[in-house]
Formats: C-alpha cells, structure tokens, sequence
C-alpha cells in the first residue's frame, strides 16, 4: 500500500477523484487499492469525498 500511496502523490486531484469513482470495495483502479486512493484523498483534506 506504501508503494500505491507514494505513486499516487502526484496525480492530480480530478484524476485521483475519479479513482475513487471507480472503486467498488474489492478491485483496484488504476492498479492501486481502494485504501491508498482513500487515504491520499485523506491526506489532501478531500477525505470527505469518500465518505465510508
């Protein structure tokens, strides 16, 4: 998960939102997990987009 947070660093905000979207609780858009998109979104201050 490290590895899928440190790469997703630099996407921008719309394209990690997008990852998100895609994400439905078991797969892994984009490659990374659904965990590493949430926690960046978290970590930005954008953490209440993914509402769980």
């Amino acid at each position: 998960m490290y590895r899928d947070v440190w790469n997703l660093h630099g996407v921008p905000l719309d394209e990690l939102k997008a990852l998100w979207d895609e994400y439905d609780g078991s797969n892994c858009p984009g490659g990374f997990s659904g965990e590493a998109i949430h926690l960046v979104l978290n970590l930005r201050g954008h953490g209440a987009y993914c509402p769980v």
